[in-house]
């Protein structure tokens, strides 16, 4: 069946030619740069790629890729399995040339992660190297990064977080030098489990992670991200518009997650500082922190990594702004990383999801499900023929964007957390 599956999605003409509207969509901007702005370019290509597949082909309609992908497996082989096109950029002569794709299957009983998990753990053994926080360290990790499902350094992050949660290494006692080994009898234990209780367990292991580093960035309301909220969160579909507009309306915080996609990271005065109202200036600086702790200790392992969820972003993904947005944030030397992960719109339970996340129960609301009998053809030719509305990056710049100064981030944050305090 699997063979089966993988072998429908490498013959399938709708779905590889909904990939080459990526390949072609990158290139056609990527191509007008220059060669330092484009080796910054390049070190996003696995997030950026990530956030376009989950965006929609159309604007504000169901027709991701992966919701176009996805349908035709399900309407096909039913609801047991996911599919995932992984990307694998082509050099020649050290130049981007072209990417090809591979499609990777996840099942509950032969699910990427686990396989990942345990080819990570084989490689701390005997011990490997780590920097202080705990993470491999780059030689390390350069190592390992290509035998992984996802060739990214966050992913590797993600399963070294994942391993310690689950005190599945251990850091070794060490003078000088950092180093981390196996914790060998939990290890055991774990794979003794069956795969859905190692899947929950990994659940378990996410929401707990990102409960503790929500809460050491937003102190100030640390019932709304406990581990039992989170969970809760996870227990249907959400529209994370609404979500984050909640959460911070009852601190009378003005944060607006849908317009960071309108954000431009550039440089500002002092004196441009002063235009924009403290209010927003703090909505903003909120928005973006909590933006990329969501999507990079949420919804990307529980969505792109475990296939759990499926990520909902309303718009197309604006290649030549995100590109501009990318160089202009390495100009005012703010951590790209924030550029990598940004929350979506909402998200989807899916199938997968539905059996881990639900024990097997539906979720009550559906965003992205498409009713009766689906014409997959008519499909394509829609998003094919789909001519979005031009904006240029000048037009943002005038009229759309927020400007924001990392470097005044945390002043902001301690001072609304001490406000908070006082009342």
């Amino acid at each position: 069946m699997n063979k089966d599956i993988l072998k429908f999605c490498n013959n399938n003409e709708y779905m590889n030619n909904i990939l080459k509207l990526f390949t072609e969509d990158f290139f056609f901007e990527y191509n007008e740069f220059s060669p330092k702005e484009k080796r910054i370019i390049v070190k996003a290509i696995p997030y950026f790629y990530r956030i376009w597949y989950y965006s929609s082909l159309v604007d504000n309609t169901p027709l991701s890729p992966s919701n176009f992908i996805n349908l035709q497996v399900q309407d096909k082989f039913g609801e047991k399995f996911r599919v995932v096109p992984i990307i694998n950029p082509i050099y020649k002569n050290r130049t981007l040339k072209e990417f090809k794709y591979e499609y990777k299957l996840f099942t509950i009983d032969n699910h990427p992660v686990l396989e990942d998990i345990k080819l990570f753990l084989e490689y701390c053994s005997p011990d490997v190297g780590i920097d202080e926080s705990g993470l491999l360290l780059e030689e390390e990790r350069n190592k390992i990064i290509n035998k992984l499902t996802f060739k990214e350094i966050f992913y590797v992050t993600f399963l070294t977080n994942i391993a310690y949660e689950l005190n599945l290494i251990k850091k070794m006692p060490s003078i000088g030098t950092y180093r981390a080994m196996q914790n060998l009898n939990n290890v055991n234990e774990f794979f003794s489990l069956s795969k859905i209780e190692q899947l929950k367990k990994i659940v378990a292991a996410i929401i707990s992670n990102a409960s503790k580093i929500l809460l050491q960035s937003f102190n100030f309301d640390r019932s709304t991200f406990s581990k039992k909220a989170l969970f809760e969160l996870f227990s249907n579909s959400q529209n994370l518009n609404e979500y984050s507009y909640k959460i911070f309306k009852k601190f009378n915080i003005d944060i607006d997650i849908s317009s960071l996609s309108e954000l431009l990271f550039k440089p500002i005065s002092e004196s441009e500082i002063y235009k924009i109202p403290e209010e927003r200036f703090f909505g903003i600086a909120l928005s973006v922190e909590f933006s990329f702790i969501m999507d990079a200790y949420l919804l990307t392992p529980l969505g792109h990594y475990l296939q759990f969820i499926q990520p909902i972003y309303n718009n197309r993904f604006d290649f030549l702004f995100s590109f501009e947005q990318l160089i202009q944030a390495d100009i005012s030397n703010i951590p790209l990383i924030k550029l990598y992960f940004i929350m979506a719109n909402g998200f989807d339970i899916t199938p997968l999801g539905k059996e881990i996340l639900l024990d097997g129960n539906s979720p009550k609301n559906e965003f992205q499900r498409l009713i009766g009998t689906i014409d997959f053809k008519n499909i394509y030719e829609e998003i094919i023929n789909y001519v979005e509305p031009e904006v240029s990056i000048d037009d943002f710049e005038d009229d759309y964007a927020e400007v924001l100064n990392f470097e005044d981030f945390k002043a902001l944050k301690k001072e609304i957390e001490n406000a908070h305090k006082k009342e």
